[in-house]
Formats: C-alpha cells, structure tokens, sequence
C-alpha cells in the first residue's frame, strides 16, 4: 500500500507505505501495524510500529471540525 504527496509545483515530496500483511482488524476497524512515511526532499523517514491498540468510545462529530482542529481546542 502506497500513498504518494505532492508539492504545489508538483514534484514527489513524500512517500508513505504499508504493508498489507501488516493491516489488522481491530473489530472493525483494520489497523496497520507498521507504517512508514519517507521525506524525499529532506532524504528522511519515520517508521511507526503499532504494538496495543485501545479503540475508546465514538467521539462527538463536532470535535471535528475545522474550526475546532485548527484551534486545538476540544
């Protein structure tokens, strides 16, 4: 699995993958267990590896909002 970001300009900037051996379900809910987001401009990459995963309790839709993720507020 890959998803691909891209500059305004155009140009490959990031490159994040998974592999779909690595995808579970949790529920119903399919978790990947280890992800990995590489920086091709900066020549970086940061690898995240699910070890527990707590699935809590539905959150209210209006904690979603644009307003409220860019204020930080919740």
């Amino acid at each position: 699995l890959q998803v691909e970001f891209y500059a305004a300009g155009g140009q490959l900037r990031k490159v994040l993958t998974a592999d779909p051996e690595q995808i579970r379900p949790e529920g119903t809910v399919p978790v990947p267990r280890r992800f990995e987001m590489r920086n091709l401009r900066q020549e970086t990459s940061t690898e995240v590896r699910v070890e527990t995963v707590e699935l809590g309790p539905k959150q209210k839709r209006a904690l979603f909002t644009s307003r409220n993720l860019e204020s930080g507020r919740d």
